[in-house]
């Protein structure tokens, strides 16, 4: 390593890649992943907002740009419910989908924003556009079941943040089975109360 070089500050949410040169020869090279003026991922400051579980199919412009199947439509969708940066290193959906979203593109969430895990990036693009591009932290695993199962959400500490069964019948909002998403009435409120949950006010989300 170079004693004089510059020290690389840390401003906000990056990844920093490193190797060192000896005697001519480089090391293997080294990745890490800084947040700063973060706190960890809790059920207090975290919430799962919205969830299009089952999309309606492909219109046939769709399926010409190579969308088969409407399940590449779905999103999840969480949301900083608190007052500070929330640092989602360590975070992982481990039920009804897999993502980790320690290796996403989206480390940290400021107070009141969003982010987006979806099923199929290109499909997604494809029906809503690239205005929230910032806002997708990547693909998830699996896909979320048409007829309801368990969803669970988990922090750094792998303690369970929201765990919940969704349903397509009542008393859950029984429209999430026709192609309207299931949005969080209550931020701070039970996930597993269906009365918790509505649907929303147009086909397809609103993410």
């Amino acid at each position: 390593t170079n004693p004089d070089s510059a020290p690389v500050p840390v401003t906000g949410p990056m990844t920093v890649k490193a190797r060192t040169l000896n005697n001519g020869e480089w090391s293997a090279l080294t990745e890490a992943r800084f947040t700063v003026n973060t706190t960890p991922a809790t059920s207090q400051n975290i919430a799962v907002a919205e969830m299009l579980y089952n999309p309606v199919g492909p219109t046939d412009t769709e399926v010409a740009a190579g969308v088969t199947d409407g399940d590449q439509f779905e999103f999840v969708e969480l949301r900083n419910t608190g007052s500070q940066n929330v640092d989602l290193r360590g975070a992982r959906f481990t039920d009804g989908i897999a993502f980790d979203f320690s290796e996403s593109s989206i480390l940290s969430i400021a107070p009141g924003q969003h982010v987006i895990v979806v099923s199929d990036l290109a499909a997604f693009q494809l029906r809503y556009g690239h205005s929230f591009d910032s806002m997708i932290a990547g693909e998830f695993i699996g896909n979320l079941s048409n007829g309801g199962e368990n969803v669970r959400l988990t922090g750094a500490d792998d303690s369970t943040l929201h765990e919940y069964a969704y349903s397509d019948s009542a008393p859950w909002p029984t429209e999430g089975d026709d192609g309207y998403s299931l949005q969080i009435v209550n931020v701070s409120g039970d996930h597993a109360s269906p009365t918790n949950w509505k649907v929303s006010s147009a086909i397809g989300g609103n993410p």
